[in-house]
């Protein structure tokens, strides 16, 4: 089919986003009233988010960068995967998990988000509903808020909220399922309490109504972000109904008493739709507007009973796993997009997208540079939606599950989809599992029980995990030792908006490393790396089994992933610049000094190995040498 637009992009649409709370693919009945899934349909109509799908594109691979609520926030609005940034300030969720009630804001002040960017292309912004992404709260006491909000004083500004990241407008709920259960408009909370959870939608949607026929009317683009409460828990949809408001020319929402609360509020999620595509239609801006659906991660079936529907079928499977888990049901979401003029009405995609990948769309469909500090983890998917011919979606992709389960997709060059998941289990709280370290090297004598994977094209339901079916092959260790170098790829160079190169296993890129040790290492000793290639190279060093190496490096401020493993940048750790090579290097030899800066510290490693690796962002051409204690 030859793509709607051929020409660039010439005027700026309009951008609303709806995105849901916890509702699974499941959930929308364009997703499960296919051919080949007789039986199969949704809890309850949802003809208005269907509006979308007539009108515009379906993905049917489209997916959360997180199943749980707060870091796909952050990387829908930053364009960055929320586990590069500390999530919390509690030492026992780090990277994970989300915020709670008066946690501090987790964009920091030198990130451009999505609204920002926007802003600086003459956009008008506004966000109406759940933020779930901090605040920094004044306290009476000069000390960080306490969990019940006894020394938060709500009577003054705060910061870090919406209108410090580029909304020129906010009004809505921060966090439904906790304090301050109080509407905030810009940065000051109106009133505390201001509401029972069945107010937010009622009190929200008319006022996101009245915002685009005010933008209409003051013309110029607008950003319109609509991050909705509904329906995660607590289920409340209003057991009287909304009445229509005149004023705006919004319809009643009458609930159903024939359906239970959650199919309610699925009713009402798709009532919020429909009264903002009706706005959009109403003040003639149908054909300058994108228009998106999504949710913001897969069900949280413990307040649905339709455990099998809910979260969603591929190919009549019904997807495994829930909310916050690594498997597809925990992130893969519904993602709708119309945008009359560019998107083929009833158009259907299997490109890989993720949520985060808005960002570097609407740079690519402004035609201006991506900004500085932003998007390292968005890929534009412009060509999938203007349906260009050979429009593929990612390649590569990465979930994480609640508690730190990195979950890495890979398309290979035959077409198959493959999934490895470093974790036992779905890696969240409805289905348990620990993460796994994902910086150990994957080898024959791993220990292959603490992860999985799966061929999601013929096993999209995850039933059949490649590793505990006969032992493991060498194809499938091969494969899993390439998806394990993307993921260190991405983790080493700070972005996933680039492929890295594919593993080197001698030859090129990478070839004839040889490594030595000259002395005792923890006496001040050198490790000679000899490297051969034609790179580029980034080059790092994987130290396994130093525990006491962990705290040194902690007290000098360099960076390391986990207890016992330390994963050395050598492109930012200060103690091992003198080694780090970035271009097209000829064989050269490297001596590196491994304890200068540990001098004087009255600590001594353990027995262990140390890996040097190197190619482009990372690659599995490993050399050893093991340490001795």
């Amino acid at each position: 089919m030859a793509p709607l637009m051929a020409a660039a992009q010439t005027t700026k649409p309009n951008v609303v986003y709806i995105m849901a709370d916890d509702m699974g693919l499941g959930d929308v009945r364009s997703y499960t009233n296919l051919a080949g899934q007789a039986g199969v349909n949704s809890p309850v109509d949802t003809p208005n988010i269907d509006r979308i799908a007539t009108g515009g594109i379906r993905f049917t691979n489209a997916h959360s960068p997180s199943a749980v609520c707060t870091p796909t926030r952050y990387g829908l609005l930053t364009g960055q995967y929320a586990w590069r940034t500390p999530l919390t300030t509690s030492a026992a969720h780090q990277k994970s998990g989300v915020l709670y009630a008066y946690d501090p804001p987790m964009i920091p002040p030198s990130r451009t988000t999505i609204a920002e960017m926007l802003q600086s292309q003459g956009y008008h912004t506004a966000a109406f509903g759940k933020w779930h992404l901090g605040n920094d709260w004044v306290t009476t006491d000069g000390q960080p808020p306490k969990e019940n909000g006894s020394n938060v004083d709500h009577s003054q500004p705060f910061q870090g909220g919406a209108v410090d990241n580029g909304f020129d407008y906010y009004f809505g709920d921060d966090i439904t399922n906790h304090l301050p259960h109080s509407f905030i408009e810009n940065d000051l909370v109106l009133s505390t309490p201001s509401y029972t959870q069945t107010d937010c939608l009622p009190e929200v949607v008319p006022r996101a109504m009245q915002y685009v026929i005010d933008r209409k009317a003051a013309g110029g683009p607008f950003f319109l972000y609509m991050p909705l409460n509904a329906p995660h828990h607590p289920v409340v949809p209003p057991t009287g109904g909304v009445p229509a408001d005149p004023s705006v020319g919004m319809g009643a929402y009458t609930y159903d008493p024939s359906y239970d609360s959650y199919e309610n509020f699925i009713r009402m999620v798709d009532w919020v739709v429909g009264e903002l595509l009706d706005t959009i239609e109403e003040q003639g801006l149908a054909g300058d507007t994108i228009f998106v659906f999504t949710t913001d991660n897969g069900v949280s079936t413990n307040y649905t009973d339709n455990d099998l529907i809910s979260p969603g079928f591929i190919q009549g499977q019904l997807l495994r796993g829930r909310k916050a888990d690594a498997y597809e049901g925990g992130h893969r979401v519904p993602l709708l997009v119309r945008w009359d003029g560019h998107v083929a009405p009833g158009s259907t995609s299997d490109g890989i997208v993720e949520l985060n990948d808005l960002y570097a769309t609407m740079v690519d469909t402004l035609g201006i540079p991506m900004p500085a500090n932003a998007g390292e983890d968005s890929v534009s998917y412009l060509d999938l939606l203007e349906g260009v011919p050979g429009a593929e979606g990612r390649k590569l992709s990465l979930q994480r599950s609640q508690w730190g389960s990195y979950a890495m997709r890979q398309v290979d060059g035959a077409g198959d989809e493959w999934k490895l998941i470093f974790g036992k289990g779905g890696g969240g709280w409805l289905t348990g599992g620990l993460a796994a370290d994902a910086t150990i090297p994957i080898d024959a004598g791993y220990d292959f029980s603490t992860i999985q994977m799966y061929n999601l094209t013929t096993d999209p339901g995850e039933q059949t995990n490649l590793f505990v079916q006969g032992g493991v092959s060498a194809a499938e260790l091969t494969k899993a030792q390439e998806l394990q170098h993307y993921l260190l790829g991405f983790i080493a160079s700070g972005q996933s908006n680039q492929v890295p190169a594919a593993p080197v296993t001698g030859g090129a890129g990478c070839s004839g490393i040889s490594l030595v040790t000259n002395g005792l290492p923890w006496l001040g000793g050198n490790m000679t790396v000899t490297a051969t290639g034609t790179g580029p190279f980034h080059t790092s060093i994987l130290m396994v089994g130093f525990a006491p190496l962990h705290a040194s490096l902690m007290s000098l401020g360099l960076p390391s992933e986990s207890p016992g493993n330390c994963f050395l940048d050598l492109a930012i750790a200060p103690a091992f610049t003198s080694i780090f090579g970035a271009g097209v290097l000829p064989t050269k030899t490297y001596s590196i000094p491994l304890m200068p800066s540990l001098a004087g510290l009255d600590v001594l490693f353990q027995a262990g190995t140390i890996q040097f690796f190197t190619g482009e962002y990372a690659t599995s051409d490993f050399v050893t040498a093991t340490i001795g204690a």
